[in-house]
């Protein structure tokens, strides 16, 4: 791959001791260790060792700034694109670090500490630089401790999968630097910083030398415009590198950006980094409760720009009444927990209830088939008889023949058709049947007596007249023949 700087950060408490016959501070580097850090990006443990003495005589680096609360601290790397001639006069795209050397390093090892190894290196830090020295001291002494990064110039590295991430390896490269950053600037490596440190200790220098340090914090807060136009692209950081951002840098980036954004100038009142947002008054405002919001984003060479704003208001709430609503809030959240609790016990129960019930259903099967069984043969035993009994029906005036009954289409339909509902019908279908047949049989008979009489003249018309005559006129119906066919039967 082709050559390129990278900045990675670290931190580390402190240990000290004093020795005030000295003109430097001996101080104890953890540069890192060889887990992927924030930016994932780890050393490779397999060749570092060919590189790691390009730290000797490598200056330990820095930028004084005055923070957002008036003190003096570092910043970071302070690193920036800017617009350079080649050789050959074309031009071309380079990092510059706006710091400078207060020390250099002398010694650098691997050494295993708490089972884990780490690169650690010795380095003098310069007392003449009187304020770089008293921050050091400071810091060192401070909680938090003094955070540190390193800088390489890299020339080989790949890209390894490490605990399911894409992780850059450097293979081979050389320490260009390692800076001494701020007290709210964001590591990459939470393991290294300074290990120890020796001859800390403050000692009167001569004005002529605690001007240096005027002159390295002079130009604190002046920004170069970075060309975007030709030479190599440089690549882009990450949201975790632009952290090395010093909250006064920062703040001073975003005011700078709201009030090239806007028309009007404004004054920052929050500013919110991890949020991407700050609230701004302007003195022309109508109320002192009239704020404007903001949005902004980070670039890769750690200029912001404004992308919304809209207006808000601002409201003081007593904490009395905020506790208050806080307090309902809570009770309400409690209520609504307890319905929640008592909707799953209530679920749980119907889908007990619902299983016991499958459970029954699942049990009574068998018997409701049963059941059916039984109640389909009993249906079948019923139709059965009411077959018998249609049929006993059918042959009883031997006007219908057993025979007919399975030759005869209309009868068999009859008989096939008929179910418990409709047996009724299916009797008097046979009714009809048997009234036709008995008057074709009736008139049969009168025909066979009509000739009788006339082969024999003596018909005695009192016994035919008193069998056959309707009460009412003396003539037959269809009806009169049957009953009197019936009757003779």
């Amino acid at each position: 791959m082709g050559k390129e700087t990278i900045k990675i950060t670290s931190n580390h408490n402190v240990i000290f001791s004093e020795d005030a016959n000295s003109d430097t501070a001996d101080v104890k580097f953890i540069i890192c260790d060889f887990d992927p850090n924030a930016n994932d990006v780890a050393l490779n443990r397999d060749t570092v060792e060919d590189w790691l003495s390009t730290l000797n005589v490598k200056p330990v680096v820095g930028k004084i700034v005055t923070r957002f609360d008036g003190k003096r601290d570092f910043s970071g790397h302070n690193a920036k694109i800017v617009s350079d001639v080649d050789e050959e006069g074309n031009e071309i795209k380079i990092i510059e670090f706006d710091t400078s050397a207060f020390g250099s390093f002398y010694e650098v090892a691997i050494e295993t500490i708490d089972d884990v190894e780490y690169i650690v290196a010795k380095a003098k830090i310069w007392k003449r630089f009187r304020e770089a020295y008293k921050i050091i001291k400071n810091r060192a002494e401070s909680k938090k401790g003094l955070k540190t990064s390193w800088e390489i110039n890299v020339s080989e590295s790949h890209q390894e999968k490490i605990n399911g991430k894409d992780i850059k390896v450097i293979d081979q490269g050389i320490f260009i630097g390692h800076a001494l950053l701020g007290e709210y600037v964001s590591p990459a490596y939470k393991s290294s910083g300074i290990l120890e440190v020796a001859s800390f200790v403050d000692d009167e220098l001569t004005n002529a030398l605690s001007q240096d340090m005027l002159i390295l914090s002079s130009n604190e807060n002046e920004e170069n415009p970075v060309s975007n136009e030709g030479g190599e692209e440089m690549p882009k950081q990450n949201e975790k590198e632009l952290s090395a951002m010093t909250d006064n840098d920062l703040y001073t980036a975003v005011r700078r950006a709201i009030n090239n954004f806007s028309d009007e100038w404004y004054y920052i009142s929050q500013l919110y980094p991890y949020e991407y947002r700050a609230i701004a008054y302007n003195w022309d405002r109508k109320s002192d409760e009239d704020y404007v919001e903001f949005i902004y984003q980070v670039n890769s060479d750690e200029t912001v720009s404004i992308t919304s704003q809209k207006n808000v208001k601002l409201r003081f709430v007593p904490v009395d009444e905020i506790e208050s609503e806080v307090s309902e809030l809570q009770t309400k959240l409690s209520d609504a927990e307890k319905e929640i609790v008592e909707a799953g016990k209530a679920l749980t129960d119907l889908q007990k209830q619902k299983e016991e019930l499958e459970t029954q259903i699942s049990e009574l099967t068998p018997f409701k088939e049963k059941v059916e069984e039984m109640q389909l043969a009993e249906q079948e035993r019923e139709l059965s008889e009411k077959k018998e009994e249609l049929k006993t029906f059918a042959l009883e005036d031997e006007l219908i023949t057993s025979e007919e009954l399975e030759s005869d289409e209309a009868l068999s339909t009859i008989f096939s058709e008929l179910t418990l509902e409709n047996f009724e019908a299916s009797q008097n279908k046979l009714e009809v049947i048997k009234g036709k047949r008995a008057i074709a049989k009736f008139k049969e008979t009168k025909n066979l007596n009509s000739e009788t009489q006339v082969e024999t003249s003596s018909v005695k018309e009192t016994n035919a007249k008193s069998t056959l005559t309707s009460e009412e006129d003396g003539t037959l119906t269809s009806m009169d023949i049957v009953k009197s066919w019936v009757s003779k039967k």
